[in-house]
């Protein structure tokens, strides 16, 4: 299955994710390129605990990555079946609840709350629009 992603304007996008991984962490770009390689291998489908379904019924998955000891990152995507493609919308990263289960109560637990669902809410609405802007997608270049 081929792979595309977009170099959109938007600090999330993919394409800004491996821009900034190039500068300060190869080795975390290599670890994720591979993940996105066997997700690819296997028609899309998530194949945990690398990939899962997000909640709801939204046609969407995250490729999962530990970012840091204590930081998680993940990567929002989806399947066009039709043209047989994965699609690499944005990222986003949050606190590990197992390390930083303080993260996740009153306060801080509302804000790590909202970001995550305005990260998840940025990749519903890219999905919606990726009919309308196919030309924004290029092929991912996996050597």
């Amino acid at each position: 299955m081929d792979v595309y992603f977009s170099y959109s304007a938007h600090t999330l996008s993919f394409g800004n994710l491996m821009e900034k991984l190039l500068v300060d962490d190869e080795d975390l770009l290599n670890m994720i390129l591979q993940r996105i390689r066997h997700i690819a291998d296997y028609g899309g489908n998530p194949t945990p605990p690398i990939a899962k379904p997000l909640r709801g019924d939204i046609g969407l998955c995250e490729i999962r990555t530990s970012l840091s000891r204590d930081e998680l990152l993940r990567i929002c995507y989806f399947v066009d079946r039709e043209r047989k493609r994965m699609v690499l919308l944005n990222w986003f990263s949050k606190p590990d609840g197992g390390q930083h289960s303080n993260k996740y109560e009153g306060n801080a637990g509302r804000k790590t709350h909202k970001e995550v669902q305005e990260a998840i809410d940025i990749a519903v609405s890219l999905k919606a629009e990726y009919a309308e802007k196919l030309s924004h997608y290029e092929l991912f270049p996996f050597t």
